[in-house]
């Protein structure tokens, strides 16, 4: 038999016989109007103010769901800088927010909260003073943030005014575009509150005592926790019902909304010395209304009636109790207590206990669902498990299980004294496979480099984890493009090596990723324990630092972790810092080479060279404090003032008498995706007085072919100017004639690699060769850097080569030297 059948028949005897009496009775004997129009006025009022707060609440949460769709709030809570947050973005959100009010003016406020809870933004009408900016420890914020749903209402003292009011906010969930849209989740990044003053619900009272006092009917309204909120006398504000009292009025609320009979909604009791009625209405999770009707007035006919009620009431629930709770007992109450203690335990985590509840009903279907959901959750629990320690694209354990396996390894070392070496992988170069084939075409390198470092290790080199879990996958991916292998119980810290060497083959060979066959190296930094370290972090930090140290040694190498690099990484801090006031304390200066005529063997232009006087190191070189001034962003300052300089040096030898020279700058990759080149270029022509023509940049192929378009269009504004433009360290990257043919390029610069073993090597002669070809087809001229023996001067004068740089002429030197050269011809023998 089904449960609704069950009910129906306990319903019969109940209810349904002792209704019907009470209606045939009511029928004939309950005609007084009196209580009828009472009652239904008060209906009336209560489904008014009940509407009018459903109105307000899905007013609010209908503007605060198209309020946060808002650009402007979406732009201003993904901006992570916070000069622009405030300064930029704050402004036009507050205007945003002050038209808001305006359409509104119940909204006594409007504010953001962060994530953590902080007052972020805040527009209040005037007079609202801000008490408490930090919300993170209030209830209402917590229950903010443990609301199911982003939209959350709810009944609050306002901290600020202490004013009764109602808060409805939004989560603002957002994806940030910057990232990669298929990894990147969209996170919680505020949210957007208004608090709407319920002050007006006092006025409500007041009219309806004056309009309706000759029934001596009121109304109040109290909180879930029965403090009266509003009531038409003054003296009953802030009083709190008795908890007993207010639980059984609260019953009241929950009643249906559709009913029959008034006395459905009506509660009979003792109150202040006389007997009263009572009405509910539940308006919002936290708000109640109550209709407070004195029953001397109301049920005057109904008292004659009474004992006969009471006596058919008692004379059925006492035929029927006795059964009904037997049943109820058995069918009923004990398989739902037994449901109960089993929802607890899943609520605890325990997944194991059996239900034992067999039956054709729908409290039988309800315990199916149960063992349903119990292989739910053990199903979801081991997706979640593995989601939340293995890397979503490589399928290997993540930081997380790292460092897990990692402390787990270190304790076992320790027990039995075994030494044990962690490997610290890091890709060379990666950047510029996203750069040039896409993040997509990255993903599936990584993703296939994963597997070949799985295949490359044996069964005794795995990732530190127990016995019981030998058989999982034996590396770790970190980071980006950065992977870890731990190998415990070697024999010898030297041990690590062979797996390294054997690492460094397997990714020797090439990888197809698509159409493309790309090859790729690693760097590989080894440390011990317990020799290098006793604890994973400092393990974790060593094997970075010799990571570097390998890419440093020229890449495509490993490296074991030592103490003298700890002295150079502070070497290379130190350095880094005073490079930050260089500037300042002009220690920068400039070198200049001249660029030599193949033909006549005249100089024809310069290349500035900087170089950095320390105070305690000496002269320092570029290639020792440029990388440092990149990574810093120093070198967009530095760049500027190089430019400038040599400027300047130019101008002085023109002024001079040495017009034809050309003066040749390097510009760096920060310093040519600035949007406005173009024009520092222009202002420092301007502020030097140097023609333009006097000028040639020099830029990498890797700095021009990461953004194509955006490149064409700062060097065609370079090029208007009547500035030269040479792209550097020809031969070293893309080599591309498309882009030779596409952007405004005046000179190629061949790079000293390809120079160096041109007499020795016939394939760097037969490259050179056709690089000038290409040149002189695409008519562009060709400089070859590091010249400097006499021989491979001849083969690139007698092969085309239009200009020649290097030491066969001239080391760097200061300016004073360099005039003292250029006055004069350079000349070689033969």
């Amino acid at each position: 038999m089904k449960l609704q059948s069950k009910i129906a028949l306990l319903l019969i005897p109940l209810v349904v016989i002792p209704l019907l009496a009470v209606g045939w009775i009511a029928y004939t004997q309950l005609r007084e109007t009196t209580e009828r129009k009472a009652f239904d006025e008060m209906t009336t009022v209560m489904h008014q103010l009940e509407q009018h707060t459903q109105t307000l609440v899905q007013t609010a949460t209908a503007n605060i769901e198209l309020f946060s769709k808002s650009n402007i709030l979406k732009q201003y809570l993904l901006t992570s800088d916070e000069w622009e947050r405030y300064a930029v973005m704050q402004g036009p959100l507050l205007r945003l927010f002050t038209s808001y009010q305006q359409a509104y003016p119940q909204y006594r406020e409007i504010r953001v909260l962060l994530p953590d809870g902080y007052e972020d933004t805040r527009l209040a009408v005037e007079g609202l003073d801000n008490l408490n900016e930090d919300e993170s420890g209030t209830a209402i914020f917590q229950a903010m943030q443990h609301s199911r749903n982003d939209v959350y209402t709810d009944i609050f003292r306002n901290p600020d005014d202490q004013g009764i009011s109602l808060l409805v906010s939004k989560r603002i969930r957002l994806r940030d575009d910057n990232k990669d849209p298929i990894a990147s989740e969209p996170i919680v990044r505020g949210y957007l509150t208004i608090t709407i003053s319920l002050e007006f619900f006092d006025w409500e009272l007041s009219e309806h005592l004056i309009h309706h006092r000759h029934h001596h009917g009121l109304l109040f309204f109290t909180d879930a926790d029965g403090k009266i909120l509003f009531h038409p006398d003054a003296a009953m504000k802030q009083q709190v019902l008795p908890e007993q009292f207010f639980n059984t009025l609260r019953t009241l609320a929950h009643a249906p909304e559709q009913v029959h009979t008034h006395d459905e909604h009506l509660l009979k009791t003792a109150y202040q010395g006389e007997a009263t009625l009572f009405m509910g209405q539940q308006l919002h999770d936290r708000l109640f209304l109550f209709a407070q009707l004195p029953e001397s007035e109301l049920l005057a006919a109904s008292r004659r009636l009474g004992l006969v009620v009471m006596a058919i009431t008692l004379l059925a629930i006492v035929l029927t109790a006795a059964l009904l709770f037997a049943f109820l007992r058995h069918t009923l109450v004990r398989p739902i207590l037994h449901l109960s203690r089993i929802t607890k335990e899943f609520g605890r985590g325990n997944l194991t206990l059996e239900i034992d509840v067999a039956s054709n009903d729908e409290v039988g279907e309800l315990a199916q669902s149960f063992k349903d959901m119990r292989q739910n959750l053990q199903s979801s629990n081991e997706q979640i498990r593995y989601l939340a320690y293995h890397d979503h694209l490589t399928a290997l354990p993540n930081r997380l299980m790292f460092n897990d396996f990692l402390e787990h390894s270190l304790g076992r070392a320790r027990r039995a004294s075994e030494t044990l070496a962690l490997l610290y992988i890091d890709l060379d170069n990666f950047k510029r496979i996203n750069d040039t084939l896409g993040h997509h075409a990255g993903d599936e390198l990584l993703t296939l480099l994963a597997q070949r470092l799985r295949s490359s290790l044996r069964q005794e080199d795995y990732l530190a984890r127990p016995e019981s879990e030998r058989d999982t996958d034996t590396v770790a991916r970190v980071g980006g493009d950065e992977f870890t292998i731990i190998l415990p119980s070697i024999k010898s810290p030297y041990a690590a090596a062979s797996v390294a060497t054997r690492v460094l083959e397997m990714l020797s060979h090439p990888f197809s990723v698509g159409p493309h066959e790309i090859f790729i190296t690693v760097s590989i930094g080894i440390t011990t324990y317990p020799q290098d370290a006793d604890n994973a972090e400092a393990l974790v930090k060593n094997a970075d630092v010799a990571m570097y140290h390998a890419k440093e040694l020229g890449k495509n190498n490993y490296q074991y972790y030592s103490e003298s690099m700890n002295v150079a990484a502070l070497e290379r801090l130190t350095l880094e810092n005073r490079l930050r006031g260089a500037l300042e304390r002009d220690e920068l200066l400039l070198h200049y080479q001249p660029l030599v005529d193949a033909r006549t063997q005249r100089i024809t232009g310069v290349e500035a060279l900087i170089r950095w006087q320390h105070p305690d190191l000496g002269l320092i070189p570029p290639a020792q404090f440029i990388p440092l001034a990149e990574e810093s962003g120093l070198i967009v300052p530095i760049g500027e003032w190089v430019l400038r300089t040599a400027c300047q040096q130019m101008k002085q030898w023109r002024d001079a008498g040495m017009n034809k020279l050309r003066m040749s700058v390097n510009l760096s990759n920060q310093q040519f995706r600035r949007e406005p080149l173009d024009s520092v270029i222009e202002g420092i022509l301007d502020e030097t007085g140097l023609p333009p023509e006097c000028l040639e940049v020099e830029l990498t192929e890797s700095s021009i072919i990461q953004s194509e378009k955006t490149a064409a269009k700062m060097l065609a504004a370079i090029k208007k100017l009547g500035v030269h433009i040479a792209l550097d360290d020809f031969g070293t990257g893309y080599s591309s004639l498309s882009y030779l043919r596409r952007f405004p390029i005046d000179t190629l610069k061949i790079d000293r690699s390809f120079v160096r073993d041109i007499v020795s090597d016939q394939e760097d002669a037969a490259i050179i060769s056709a690089i000038i070809a290409m040149a002189e087809t695409l008519s562009l001229s060709v400089t070859a850097e590091g010249v400097e023996e006499l021989q491979q001067f001849e083969f690139l004068r007698d092969n085309g080569c239009d200009t020649i740089q290097g030491f066969l002429f001239s080391r760097p030197v200061p300016p004073e030297e360099r005039e003292r050269l250029l006055q004069q011809p350079v000349m070689l023998a033969g």
